[in-house]
């Protein structure tokens, strides 16, 4: 059995199903309902937000923030990526660190057209190497992103795919885990619900934050895409190259 939340007015279906269980979900539902799912990821989420632009979509091309092994005019490969079926899944590796480098830069405070939302990185940090070269990172503990390993990752050629996040929108807040690529939620906590008179209104107390969780992620991330496909990115860029190199705050600089 499958738990699955069919949110109709932004025509999405939510579930924990993964793998063998997804598939069978997909042939399920369009069997029973005559409707096909499209599996959501960071790509297609973009593919949807940029409706109407759809030139600048098909122009973005995977960002270099370091040096790659081979020099300036390496560009980074995504090995994860090209063995998936959306080539533009990078875009959600880009978004968790435009995430990480903005809410370094403002307090956590990330402007979204819904108004502003909070978001630090809690608990867990994976890292990659977008070069298919230095391999990967787990970091665990309180307050990974500010740990020395976690900058120097991003100095090898290191991008994030998976954080634990802490989002404070709506006056709640919200614990998760964020997959970068397949844009997906795991371990999540949501605020508790107070005065819940009857199993009913519980559920569909939590049903209503779990859409409050959604809409804040995707506000930030149509925030990111509009300076991502926007003629601002490479200064955006040059200040996160800059960001990258900088020693982390509170540790001296080694000569």
């Amino acid at each position: 059995l499958l738990p699955i939340l069919w949110d109709l007015p932004t025509q999405t279906v939510y579930s924990p199903a993964t793998g063998k269980a997804l598939e069978k979900l997909l042939e399920i539902f369009e069997r029973t309902f005559e409707v096909q799912l499209e599996p959501l990821s960071a790509g297609t989420i973009a593919e949807r937000m940029l409706t109407g632009r759809r030139r600048d979509y098909e122009d973005l091309r995977p960002t270099r923030f370091v040096k790659g092994p081979d020099g300036d005019n390496q560009h980074p490969e995504y090995p994860w990526i090209a063995k998936g079926p959306q080539p533009k899944d990078f875009l959600g590796n880009e978004f968790l660190l435009w995430l990480w480098h903005e809410a370094d830069r403002n307090n956590g405070g990330i402007k979204t057209e819904a108004g502003e939302v909070d978001i630090f990185c809690d608990r867990s940090l994976e890292l990659d190497c977008a070069y298919g070269q230095s391999g990967r990172d787990s970091l665990r503990g309180t307050g990974p992103a500010q740990m020395p390993e976690a900058r120097d990752g991003l100095r090898s050629g290191k991008v994030p795919r998976r954080a634990g996040l802490t989002l404070h929108a709506h006056k709640r807040q919200f614990e998760f885990t964020f997959a970068a690529e397949a844009f997906s939620f795991g371990t999540t906590k949501l605020p508790p619900v107070e005065d819940a008179d009857t199993a009913r209104t519980l559920f569909e107390e939590r049903v209503a934050l779990l859409r409050d969780l959604c809409q804040g992620v995707d506000g930030m991330f149509e925030a990111f895409l509009k300076v991502r496909a926007g003629a601002g990115w490479e200064n955006q860029v040059s200040a996160i190259r800059k960001w990258i190199q900088q020693p982390m705050k509170g540790v001296a600089a080694v000569a």
